[in-house]
């Protein structure tokens, strides 16, 4: 299933609940308005690490640092229209050629056009892992904490957005690509987000 997909399951439950409201308990339809809402806002679903496999990417993900329902519905028209809004800025930096490799030992490959990053996931709490970043050159490692998430065959690893900033600027840096100042005022100038990338299974 896909975001958009989510979000009509989001908006079709809504409004059964809006015209139900005495019928909404506990194995209503909002029990799947709030599923719907997670499977929006983070969560791992059934898998506790992210499956193996090269994912490729599919656009931008954004999702939400407060776990408030009400909340994350009202923002998911934002976060719609900031994905269409980051990924003219995405294409400029090359991100549209980008691969993301999961494998079986917890460590994974991140490929945009000439740059190869390597590196360990970590995880944490459900949902939750830190990006453990090698270094390249003089270009120096890190550590960049993720929200992630599996829905059928796709996967969204989103940022705190100075994180994402960092990222991308490593890879830019590798893949030659280094304007980035336009692309960094339009992640900073938004509050309450985390913002990365959505990709789709290959493999």
């Amino acid at each position: 299933m896909n975001i958009s997909k989510i979000r009509f399951a989001i908006a079709v439950a809504l409004t059964i609940c809006v015209f139900s409201a005495p019928a909404c308990h506990a194995g209503s339809p909002l029990d799947a308005l709030k599923g719907a809402i997670g499977a929006l806002v983070g969560g791992s679903g059934t898998s506790k690490t992210i499956p193996e496999g090269t994912w490729r990417y599919s656009g931008p993900a954004v999702t939400f640092k407060s776990d408030n329902a009400l909340q994350n519905l009202g923002g998911a028209a934002a976060g719609t229209a900031l994905e269409a809004k980051l990924k003219t800025y995405y294409d400029k930096v090359g991100l549209q050629d980008m691969t993301f490799t999961s494998s079986a030992d917890s460590t994974f490959v991140m490929k945009v056009k000439k740059a190869t990053l390597k590196g360990t996931i970590i995880y944490g709490e459900s949902g939750e892992c830190t990006l453990q970043l090698q270094g390249i050159g003089k270009i120096a490692g890190g550590k960049f904490n993720a929200r992630w998430q599996t829905v059928g065959n796709s996967l969204s690893l989103t940022f705190d957005i100075s994180k994402l900033v960092d990222l991308i600027s490593k890879i830019a840096a590798v893949s030659g690509k280094s304007s980035l100042q336009t692309l960094t005022k339009v992640l900073e100038s938004y509050d309450g987000v985390y913002a990365g990338f959505r990709f789709d299974k290959t493999n």
